[in-house]
């Protein structure tokens, strides 16, 4: 009795297998024909979208279109303008002397260095926190002369300029 409930079920499983392939094989064409018409539909986008293989030509802005040469600190150039911002630049004594309140980071200044080598409308373009903001705009307002920045006509012009003020603790 057992041999025949097992010859039963493999032929049901038999069955079943047979059944379930048909059906697999009646549904595959549909499938791919849908997959085709789905091809057909759909718009060719490489046909639209050209390879770019050119960048466009870098354009600067007007502001400094027509700079020749940038100004020049006339004490000691670069070097010299870090070292005179930072001789007039100190650590903004902070209310909260705790260590988790101790901030470290850059204040970045702009200024304008005139046609006369003078420095102008020193500001704030990058703010730390008020203090260090402070100190910072001191520092850059303690600068000396600069050897004026040239345009392209050869005259003497007036360069906006960015510096960053870095407060570290070492």
């Amino acid at each position: 009795m057992l041999h025949t409930d097992s010859a039963a079920t493999i032929a049901a499983s038999r069955s079943w297998r047979a059944a379930l392939m048909a059906t697999w094989c009646l549904l595959l064409p549909t499938a791919a024909s849908a997959q085709e018409s789905q091809r057909e539909t759909e718009p060719d986008l490489s046909e639209l979208i050209a390879p770019t293989t050119e960048r466009p030509p870098f354009v600067p802005p007007p502001s400094c279109a027509h700079v020749i040469r940038t100004p020049e600190y006339r004490d000691g150039g670069f070097a010299g303008m870090v070292r005179t911002i930072y001789q007039h630049t100190k650590w903004p004594a902070s209310p909260m002397l705790n260590a988790q309140y101790i901030e470290e980071g850059k204040v970045w200044v702009e200024f304008d260095v005139g046609s006369d080598g003078k420095v102008y409308d020193a500001r704030v373009a990058v703010s730390l926190r008020p203090d260090f903001d402070k100190e910072a705009l001191k520092g850059v307002k303690a600068l000396g002369e600069f050897i004026p920045g040239v345009d392209a006509t050869g005259r003497p012009a007036t360069i906006t300029m960015a510096v960053p003020v870095e407060f570290k603790i070492r």
